[in-house]
C-alpha cells in the first residue's frame, strides 16, 4: 500500500513508514479549503486546514506501508481522515523518480470546501484551537515541513502568498512560546 502524504501527515503520520521518499501529485493542488471542527478548530470556532483540489502540481511525500500493517494502517488513516467532514479517500496518480505510482490520499471533498479568500483564511487560522491544538501550530509546521523537505514555499505550492506564509510562521512562533509559558507555569499536579 502506498500512502501520498502533503499536509500533517508531512511531519506526524500516526504510522512507520516502510519507506518515505519524494512524489508529486499530478493535476492536484494544496488549498487551505477543509473545515475543521475537530482537531484544529471547534464547530463555534472552525479552523481551516489543507486538502487537495483538482489543477497545479503538489509535492509531498509518497510513504510505503508493509503489506502485514495494511488494513491497520488504512483504518487508522480512515478514522483520522474521516473525523472532519470535508475529505474523502481517493486513489491518486503521483511521479517519483521511479515513475508514476498510485496512493491513497485524502482530496476535498467539492461539496464540503470553504470557498474563502487567503486573508480570510490567515484570520480563521489566527483564531482556531482543536483538540490536537492551535491552528496556527498545524499550518506552522505544515509550511516548515514543506520548507525543510527542500520542497517550495511559493503560492502555486501552499496556497498563500508569500506575505502570509512568514505570518503563519511567527504566529507558529509566538503560540509555542505562549503555549509552553502556560505549561511551565502550571503545577506539578496538573501536568500529569
Amino acid at each position: 500500500m502506498l500512502v501520498f502524504a502533503y499536509g500533517s501527515l508531512l511531519w506526524h503520520p500516526g504510522f512507520q513508514p516502510k519507506e518515505s521518499i519524494p512524489a508529486t501529485a499530478v493535476d492536484r493542488r494544496r488549498s487551505w479549503c477543509v473545515q475543521s471542527t475537530v482537531y484544529r478548530g471547534t464547530a463555534q470556532t472552525p479552523g481551516a486546514v489543507l486538502g487537495l483540489i483538482e489543477g497545479g502540481r503538489c509535492s509531498g511525500l509518497l510513504y510505503s506501508v508493509e503489506s502485514c500493517d495494511c488494513g491497520r494502517v488504512a483504518e487508522y488513516l480512515h478514522s483520522r481522515e474521516m473525523a472532519e467532514t470535508g475529505y474523502r479517500p481517493e486513489i491518486i496518480d503521483v511521479e517519483t523518480s521511479s515513475g508514476v505510482a498510485s496512493a491513497l490520499t485524502y482530496v476535498s471533498d467539492p461539496s464540503q470546501r470553504l470557498d474563502t479568500p487567503p486573508e480570510r483564511i490567515l484570520g480563521i487560522i489566527m483564531r482556531a484551537r482543536g483538540i490536537s491544538g492551535s491552528n496556527a501550530e498545524y499550518a506552522g509546521r505544515t509550511l516548515e515541513t514543506i520548507q525543510e523537505l527542500g520542497m517550495s514555499l511559493d503560492e502555486d505550492e501552499v496556497g498563500f502568498p508569500s506575505e502570509i506564509v512568514m505570518t503563519i510562521m511567527k504566529a507558529r512562533a509566538i503560540t509555542q512560546m505562549i503555549d509552553n509559558h502556560c505549561v511551565n507555569r502550571l503545577p506539578e499536579a496538573e501536568l500529569a
